[in-house]
């Protein structure tokens, strides 16, 4: 019997390559360079469970729409692999997350539709940690407005200086 893969969490320096592996999915070599990933149309494919075709398809419509700005989006890389016997280097396109995401919102498959219901419910996570933080945040500020008035008239009352030249300090962190 074999046993369940474990996730694999990877913390990646620039241009790394790291294996990621999920249970029912294909394993992917991703590219982690200047804090973003970088997939090939192939391994989008591969990801969204479609024909590098559609890929194709859907980042030309990106572009076309302006969506997304190719020189921002994609990079090319040298790649390293074996044709037959032959060890051969190849430039090969890459597309960071921005184009990642753009295509796995516009490609109509079961693994497309799992990817959509994923990054929605990312984003819905995101959107109320910030949500909660800039509320939290607001209260704290509100609270240091009320600190550093107290601090300033207690500061006042104290002041062994004559009443026309007591001015009010002000509390500064």
């Amino acid at each position: 019997m074999k046993k369940p893969k474990k996730e694999k969490k990877a913390v990646a320096e620039a241009g790394e390559v790291v294996k990621f592996d999920e249970a029912g999915m294909p394993q992917l070599d991703v590219w982690l360079e200047n804090e973003t990933v970088w997939l090939t149309q192939a391994q989008m494919a591969t990801l969204f469970g479609c024909a590098t075709a559609n890929i194709n398809m859907h980042l030309n419509h990106i572009y076309a729409d302006e969506e997304l700005e190719e020189t921002a989006t994609i990079k090319d890389f040298l790649i390293v692999r074996f044709e037959g016997r032959r060890r051969v280097a190849r430039s090969v396109k890459h597309y960071n997350l921005d184009a990642i995401i753009s295509v796995g919102f516009r490609v109509n498959t079961k693994r497309g539709i799992k990817f959509r219901q994923w990054a929605t419910k990312v984003l819905k996570e995101y959107l109320l940690r910030g949500l909660v933080r800039d509320q939290r945040i607001g209260k704290l500020e509100k609270r240091m407005t009320s600190a550093e008035r107290s601090i300033d008239t207690i500061l006042y009352t104290l002041m062994p200086a004559l009443p026309e030249e007591r001015e009010p300090i002000g509390f500064r962190a």
